[in-house]
């Protein structure tokens, strides 16, 4: 299942003990520029070959600037 949800949304669902795996899709100078504490950055072009890092067991929070490239990627 999948759903979009606001950076606002999602702010609070952290601040309520919610602890899903943050992967930022930007580019690295992007993330480099600010990001959520605890994300990690794979760029989109990145994600097939980067799979292993993926915890697929747990929920998956995708995240970019607008939310196109989180929505092409997933």
């Amino acid at each position: 299942m999948s759903r979009m949800i606001s950076a606002q949304a999602l702010r609070e669902e952290l601040r309520n003990g919610r602890r899903p795996q943050l992967i930022d899709v930007r580019t690295a100078s992007e993330f480099a520029g600010g990001h959520i504490p605890c994300s990690i950055n794979i760029p989109m072009d990145q994600l097939e070959s980067r799979r292993p890092d993926l915890r697929l067991e747990d929920e998956v929070v995708l995240i970019c600037k607008a939310g196109s490239r989180a929505q092409i990627a997933r």
